[in-house]
């Protein structure tokens, strides 16, 4: 059963197609917080450059064990089967 939707002129007035506003007086650098330097330019560069592994120190940190993969084809969905390893890891 359903009812019919009866809405009064105050709430169509007050809030329905009302026109989104946007004050120009503060503008969005305004509300932005102030970032910090935590890390000098060598250190950024540093920071971004990724290490190189090896063949050997690739298998060791990025492999997972027989365990764990055997763990996760018990899982039923494949979101979960991603997930766990990685989490895991």
């Amino acid at each position: 059963m359903s009812y019919p939707v009866v809405l009064s002129t105050t709430f169509v007035v007050r809030n329905a197609w009302r026109k989104r506003t946007f004050s120009s007086k503060f503008p969005a650098t305004d509300s932005l917080m102030p970032r910090m330097r935590i890390l000098n330019a060598a250190e950024q560069a540093h920071y971004d450059s990724p290490p190189v592994f090896s063949s050997v120190e690739r298998e060791r940190f990025f492999d997972f064990s027989r365990s764990v993969l055997d763990a996760a084809q018990g899982l039923r969905s494949p979101a979960s089967r991603i997930g766990f390893p990685l989490a895991f890891g």
